[in-house]
């Protein structure tokens, strides 16, 4: 039957192979990314997120963020809204229940999208190996060899050659 078919302009098609693309694209990022309302529930989750805290989209879009982050109270929820409205843009680093204590980066924008405040949490695991060379063992040590060196500085370890 051809008056059940509808037909696109051309325009109308580009748009929206290109929402397709972007979905697409954010739904396989290597960072997770949550979209929360003002009443600390999932709007959006993509694939990253999923697999960081263990649950499927649908269920997690059924959830709230306190059901997820089992050291989150959601009696703080409202203040942490306002902060976010607020600031606009935070940035900090976490260990989250779920990821063993592993630090995360957390970066979370405010926007509004149809009249409605949504929260954007970016997060990405800071790589072992960054999180090795920044630990406080490390950087004390790294600070201990500094000192050493700066006390041994007329001393060289090749005397015959100064500069090295």
């Amino acid at each position: 039957m051809l008056s059940s078919l509808t037909f696109t302009s051309e325009p109308e098609l580009k748009l929206s192979k290109s929402f397709s693309l972007i979905q697409h694209l954010i739904d396989r990022a290597t960072e997770a990314i949550f979209c929360i309302d003002a009443q600390a529930r999932f709007c959006y989750i993509n694939d990253s997120a999923c697999s960081l805290v263990g649950y499927p989209r649908q269920k997690l879009l059924e959830m709230s963020i306190d059901e997820v982050e089992l050291d989150f109270l959601p009696s703080d929820w409202s203040y942490y809204w306002q902060l976010i409205e607020q600031k606009a843009s935070l940035n900090f680093k976490s260990s989250c229940s779920w990821q063993d204590a592993r630090t995360l980066d957390i970066t979370i924008n405010f926007l509004e999208h149809n009249s409605q405040g949504l929260a954007c949490i970016l997060v990405r695991p800071v790589s072992s190996k960054i999180a090795e060379v920044f630990s406080p063992q490390k950087l004390s040590l790294a600070s201990k060899n500094k000192q050493l060196l700066s006390s041994n500085k007329s001393s060289s370890l090749y005397p015959s050659s100064p500069q090295l």
